[in-house]
């Protein structure tokens, strides 16, 4: 029995092992309530999911975040829908490509943008390890009409700390000393738009729905449990009560 209970957890995995513990040992009433705390969350997933949709659907107006230099860049002020952002910044060839590995599921490039009055490093554009050359691509096109690049994307869409940055940037403060750049203090974080507007709009989109959807089916689960082990706890109890009147 013991050996075939240890085939049963291998087979299973830690996730199946995790819920059956739960399904055991958690009363009737904490699945409801844990139900209900996940359909809570499951509204502002989904009303995000409408807002992204209604931004794709007005994707023919402008932006609706405000064009501001990124050394100006203030998150309470200048922020649109969906976390929008348009900043105005410089960027040059002879600042290095930063590499960020083993962050989350993936790996990033970084690309650093500078300041429009003075030679310090502002912002950072990150995308993933695979779009290095789009995002070279977006930012030298956007240097072709000038000296400043309109830089449009989404603001701290990246899973990274600020003390995580910092150490990252460190690895390569000397170099840029050398070139001439200081490292700000605050760094705006910008995921810029590699296909466009529309297209990373509706990516955004449908990542709200696939989250607001996990979260109904888990609480669709909860539900379930939470149903069968309160059938059973009154079976239970009339079982008891049937054997002590005979």
């Amino acid at each position: 029995m013991p050996v075939l209970k240890f085939l049963f957890w291998i087979l299973v995995g830690w996730q199946g092992a995790l819920v059956i513990w739960l399904f055991k040992r958690v009363p009737w009433w904490a699945f409801f309530f844990l139900a209900y705390f996940l359909l809570r969350l499951m509204g502002p997933e989904y009303a995000k999911y409408q807002i992204a949709m209604d931004n794709v659907v007005a994707d023919t107006e402008p932006p609706r975040a405000p064009l501001v230099l990124v050394e100006d860049f203030d998150a309470s002020r200048d922020l649109g829908p969906m976390n929008e952002i348009l900043v105005q910044a410089r960027w040059s060839e002879d600042l290095p490509t930063i590499a960020f590995d083993g962050v989350s599921v993936m790996d990033f490039t970084v690309l650093p943008l500078l300041s429009t009055a003075e030679d310090r490093i502002a912002g950072l554009a990150f995308a993933g390890k695979s779009e290095r050359e789009q995002l070279l691509h977006l930012v030298r096109a956007g240097l072709e009409a000038g000296t400043q690049l309109p830089l449009h994307g989404r603001y701290d869409n990246v899973p990274f700390t600020d003390q995580r940055v910092q150490k990252e940037l460190q690895r390569y403060r000397s170099r840029f000393n050398r070139l001439g750049y200081e490292i700000g203090e605050h760094l705006v974080l910008i995921s810029p738009y590699l296909d466009g507007r529309r297209a990373e709009l509706v990516q955004a989109a449908e990542a709200n729905r696939f989250w607001a959807r996990v979260l109904m089916v888990l609480a669709g689960l909860s539900l379930v449990f939470g149903t069968v082990k309160l059938v059973q706890k009154r079976r239970s109890a009339a079982g008891k009560i049937s054997i002590g009147s005979s």
